[in-house]
């Protein structure tokens, strides 16, 4: 016990005197460049601070980064005719972190990108590009908290010009940040109960074009309380919930509100199948629209567990705004995996936006994924139905598969995301497309892929009889095709080089492009 203690004391001084030395140096660093020290210092000291917990609390990967990258493409403005062409070069700083500690699970992805256009000056500009997502425990099972902000450019139109790509160019994305915190209660009634209650506080801000806020832009405020079966109850469970949420429009109108009570119950026939049912009532209010409906709800489904690898489970219910169909089924083997689901809700354009998914922290496999270097290098989502108003009844599949085998990875995915009418009388809208990717390692420091991306988008946003402004009115098809190149030069250095083609065919010709693009990039993680 002695020798292990005085083990652990040299360590921590050790650890104490790299921290400090590494403070001083990058205080020299910041002196340098004429930076202010005692803010980066105190910077600095944050992060080795929270890497020094996670040596004794816990794994951590705090990660420093940056990269360079030029690119350049044959038709810098997504026009049909009369292209230009330009140089791009990109700074992107940034800084990735991975935590797991005893009582805080923490991811955060952040880059600042500086994009010079050589010709196309008054694109120039830099933005920022934040996913982040924190959990802490602070009474250990009792009370936590959770929090999470997104900032990044997304889709205004479902049906305008459509890129994966950061350019400012395209005038069919908008600056967006989003956030949530919630505080979550927990209590345990012995073995008889469980009480779950949380509030939470989130928040949208769009920087509309040509000022202003955009679509969607607002604060919400949510309160759920949940009552369910404890430990004791084994082949039977119960649970009697409250959700309610109030969204606030940054524009004064089609504010929205929803109140739920839902009863649940289940019990388990076998080893295999597990049969549930709910019964409850909604009040929802959002000033007209299928969403503007109260009624009593209910679903009957069950669950389906062949073997701890394979699962399916769905429901048919009936909700204010019409029957429901809900399903999920998941298969994983040791190199293959595939998944599915189903769902329809009512939700708002912050909700979506929250659920936006810049880096991707899971593979196929469910594994965890932790890349610095590739997220120095976004691409954009186009998967998403742009920006409303209204709260709407959304209806999303999603589907997954996944193969591995020695040096290879192929992953695909197929969607389809729906949005219904909401108070202002308009349209569906829906954006149908699947992606795929394949990796192969040539060797150790060389690998090679291909990606390609699919996504048609149709709407026609009808309001008075008069095609509504700027809603992007008929279909847009788009093709991506893109190799990459990436050679490991060393621990801490990746260089990269892709080509990347586009296509875009819409009923609205302006919105008709093709572009070809070729980038490459030298990495540094610190």
């Amino acid at each position: 016990m002695a020798m292990a203690m005085a083990m652990a004391m040299a360590m921590a001084r050790t650890v104490v005197r790299k921290s400090r030395a590494k403070e001083r140096r990058i205080g020299l660093i910041a002196m340098r460049y004429g930076l202010h020290s005692r803010i980066v210092r105190g910077l600095a000291a944050a992060l080795l601070a929270v890497a020094a917990f996670g040596v004794a609390a816990g794994e951590w990967q705090v990660v420093p980064r940056f990269a360079i990258n030029q690119s350049y493409s044959d038709n810098i403005n997504l026009v049909p005719n009369n292209k230009d062409n330009d140089f791009i070069t990109r700074l992107t700083p940034g800084l990735s972190v991975r935590g797991n500690g005893r009582r805080l699970q923490m991811n955060v992805d952040y880059n600042l990108q500086a994009q010079n256009f050589i010709n196309e000056d008054q694109y120039d500009d830099v933005y920022h590009q934040l996913q982040s997502a924190m959990n802490v425990e602070v009474v250990r099972d009792v009370f936590f908290v959770d929090a999470n902000a997104q900032v990044f450019r997304a889709l205004v139109s479902n049906t305008g010009q459509i890129t994966n790509r950061e350019l400012r160019s395209d005038n069919n994305r908008t600056d967006v940040v989003t956030y949530s915190v919630s505080p979550t209660f927990n209590h345990h009634f012995g073995n008889w109960a469980d009480f779950r209650g949380s509030t939470g506080f989130s928040g949208t801000v769009g920087d509309g074009q040509g000022g202003g806020n955009s679509a969607g832009s607002g604060n919400g405020t949510d309160l759920n309380s949940t009552l369910s079966s404890g430990r004791r109850f084994t082949r039977t469970s119960w649970s009697i919930s409250n959700t309610s949420s109030v969204f606030n429009n940054d524009s004064g109108a089609r504010s929205s509100s929803r109140s739920r009570w839902n009863g649940t119950g289940s019990v388990s026939v076998n080893r295999f199948f597990r049969f549930q049912g709910s019964l409850g009532y909604e009040n929802n209010s959002s000033g007209g629209g299928d969403t503007d409906k109260s009624s009593i709800t209910w679903d009957v489904g069950g669950t389906l567990t062949l073997s701890p690898r394979t699962s399916v489970s769905g429901s048919y219910g009936h909700r204010a705004f019409g029957s429901t169909k809900n399903f999920d089924f998941n298969y994983r083997r040791r190199r293959f995996s595939i998944s599915g689901s189903y769902t329809e809700s009512i939700r708002t354009t912050s909700e979506e936006l929250r659920n936006q998914s810049l880096i991707s922290l899971e593979d196929a496999f469910g594994q965890p994924v932790f890349d610095p270097f590739a997220a120095s290098n976004i691409d954009l989502p186009v998967d998403s139905l742009g920006l409303a108003d209204d709260a709407f009844v959304s209806r999303n599949f999603v589907a997954t598969v996944g193969y591995y085998k020695r040096r290879d990875t192929f992953s695909a995915s197929v969607y389809r995301n729906e949005r219904d009418a909401g108070s202002n009388g308009s349209d569906p809208e829906e954006a149908i497309g699947t992606s795929a990717s394949w990796s192969h390692t040539f060797s150790r420091r060389l690998s090679g892929g291909l990606s390609g991306t699919y996504r048609s988008g149709s709407a026609n946003r009808i309001q008075g009889g008069t095609p509504t402004v700027g809603a992007g009115n008929g279909d847009v098809d788009i093709v991506i095709i893109s190799p990459n190149l990436s050679y490991t030069i060393g621990p801490h250095t990746r260089g990269s080089l892709s080509y990347s083609y586009t296509i875009s065919s819409s009923d609205n010709l302006s919105n008709d492009y093709s572009e070809n693009s070729i980038s490459s990039s030298l990495s540094f993680a610190f």
